[in-house]
């Protein structure tokens, strides 16, 4: 799924991960000449992770939600 704003993709990979007990990943990328964030699922093992998924941000079901901005 990707997300224009990082706070909303924060929060539903945070979201997910609480849900399933698996970890997150949180990709900045440009899509079609657009800044944006990917989020998918992540080998829980970090011994396990290849790719993008060592480059991206590891959300764990334990990470903190963040405030909606105003």
């Amino acid at each position: 799924m990707t997300f224009i704003d990082y706070i909303q993709a924060h929060n539903y990979a945070v979201t997910k991960a609480r849900q399933l007990n698996m970890c997150y990943g949180i990709e900045k990328m440009n899509q079609f000449g657009k800044q944006v964030y990917s989020v998918k699922m992540i080998p829980t093992n970090p011994d396990k992770r290849f790719g993008w998924e060592i480059r991206c941000e590891a959300i764990t079901p334990d990470s903190p939600i963040y405030p909606e901005q105003a």
